[in-house]
């Protein structure tokens, strides 16, 4: 008797010298069993060593030890021993004699709901199988070489169970062209296992099956089954779930984010995941977030920007603001702290939010006796289109290098050219000689610029309104002087024969509220 392997097929064979023939005693499909884990969750052809420890962890053991070669595969653990009716399955399946449908019925029980339990024994199609079990009242040798099958079996056990060492030692003959490959797939899947298990005489070192996560925290919830562990993603909008079975992952889900939240869970369950199970992990993943929140100020540059993302597409995607809230994200130039949504809305009820972007240096701007924030680019998405928080963007005023400012210079220069040709030519018009209607005008426009607000009206503080002979070509000029404290003072110098001049003299005097529309051109 021999086992076969052909195109995933395994095949348990027999000669026959009588007839001098090979008669086909047994064809089992294994990857027709396999193709649940090979096309959901174990890509690898390398997995089976797993199943095998998940197995050992099923009945109890606490310390796992295997060995990985290129002859053979050695699995020992210290559990209660693989029970008789498992034994009876493992044996119909090496026997000859025993009808296919009981042979087909011993392959299903076998198999674990969700993987392939001692069914993976014959995964690697192995020259020679030999398992040594022990259990609290028998001890067992089954040894499959040379196309016979043997078993040996102890008397019962006349020890207490406390002294009896149950376990068991599985060790599978193959030449393996997966060797490196198996130990790593063996490293992985076992990470998040709490019992030690070791590989090839070397502890596999413990780690979250979450990776990536920015905090994690383990799951105490009374709906689980045994155990959990829920994390927070550094990347990504979608919800990765990881099923369980003695901390190794059966399967993977992936849901869009739940009531707003983005996270990533490994669960220890025989239950469903339905939205009522979510629902009782939302009070874990709540805490989670909030402790994201309070040391968010101390996280490093890149996962502030992460907390962030995720603290807003919460509000978006729940309607729901305690988080956000309470998120301290907005800095300020007049505040050493940075801010929380809160204090930005309280702040709007009394004085005028600015705000310039992040990466913009500040010095550019106008910020005396302004409040001016510093907002990176979701954080303006965020408040232009999801807050109710006016906040209005100011335009650079101070140029941040020597060439940009040189260049803004002769722009201003330049503007001003037109303006300064008539001022060459003609000189200002003393009152004296101005129109009843002209005196108006000059009257009504200043006393409409002094009534803006200050940051409108400064540019014209301690100036003064003249008129000048000429049409020119604009309507009006600006002339800028420095005073004895150095400040500024711009004269505002209206052309007197401008056609919109003449004509805007005339309609003042009859309806003197549009000074208003008028007085918008010198600002």
């Amino acid at each position: 008797m021999r086992l076969e392997s052909s195109n995933g097929v395994l095949q348990i064979m027999i000669f026959d010298r009588t007839k001098g023939r090979t008669d086909n005693i047994l064809s089992i499909d294994v990857d027709a069993h396999l193709e649940k884990l090979t096309t959901h969750t174990y890509r690898s052809p390398a997995h089976y060593p797993v199943e095998l420890v998940r197995s050992a962890l099923q009945r109890g053991a606490t310390r796992v030890s295997v060995e990985i070669n290129r002859k053979k595969i050695e699995i020992q653990d210290n559990g209660s021993g693989i029970d008789a009716a498992r034994i009876l399955k493992l044996k119909m399946l090496m026997e000859s004699g025993v009808p296919i449908e009981n042979k087909e019925q011993a392959i299903i029980e076998l198999q674990h709901p969700e993987g392939i339990g001692l069914l993976s024994i014959f995964s690697p199609s192995p020259a020679q199988i030999r398992l040594h079990n022990t259990t609290s009242s028998h001890e067992q040798l089954l040894s499959f070489k040379n196309e016979s099958l043997r078993e040996f079996t102890s008397e019962s056990i006349n020890q207490e169970p406390s002294h009896i060492d149950t376990g068991t030692r599985l060790t599978l003959y193959r030449k393996s062209p997966h060797l490196e490959l198996e130990q790593r797939t063996l490293k992985e899947y076992c990470r998040g296992v709490t019992v030690d298990i070791w590989l090839n005489h070397e502890l596999i070192s413990k780690k979250s099956v979450i990776k990536n996560a920015m905090a994690s925290l383990i799951l105490d919830s009374p709906i689980l089954a045994e155990k959990g562990e829920v994390g927070i993603p550094k990347r990504g909008d979608v919800c990765h779930i990881w099923i369980l079975d003695q901390g190794i992952p059966v399967s993977r889900k992936i849901i869009a984010p739940w009531r707003g939240f983005i996270f990533d869970a490994a669960l220890e369950t025989n239950s469903d995941i339905t939205g009522k199970f979510l629902d009782g992990l939302l009070r874990d993943i709540y805490r989670l977030y909030q402790y994201l929140i309070e040391k968010y100020p101390t996280l490093p540059c890149e996962y502030q920007h992460r907390v962030e993302e995720l603290i807003f597409k919460h509000h978006r995607l729940s309607n729901d603001a305690s988080l956000v809230e309470d998120l301290p994200a907005f800095k300020s130039n007049d505040s050493p702290h940075p801010l929380t949504l809160s204090q930005l809305r309280t702040r709007a009820r009394t004085i005028i939010l600015y705000a310039i972007p992040l990466e913009i240096d500040l010095n550019q701007y106008d910020t005396s006796n302004k409040m001016v924030l510093q907002l990176n680019q979701q954080q303006i998405d965020y408040l232009i289109n999801h807050s109710d928080i006016p906040v209005q963007f100011l335009n650079p005023s101070r140029p941040h290098s020597t060439l940009t400012r040189w260049i803004y210079e002769l722009i201003e220069k330049w503007e001003r050219i037109p303006h300064l040709i008539p001022l060459l030519k003609i000189k200002r018009i003393p009152d004296k000689h101005l129109t009843p209607e002209e005196l108006q005008f000059i009257r009504l426009l200043s006393r409409h610029l002094k009534s803006l607000p200050p940051d409108q009206s400064k540019p014209f503080t301690g100036g003064g309104i003249t008129f000048i002979e000429g049409k020119g070509l604009v309507p009006f000029s600006l002339q800028k002087q420095k005073s004895r404290d150095r400040s500024a003072i711009t004269h505002i110098l209206i052309h007197r024969k401008h056609p919109l001049i003449k004509k805007a003299v005339e309609t003042i005097n009859r309806h003197p509220e549009n000074i208003e529309y008028v007085g918008a051109l010198f600002q």
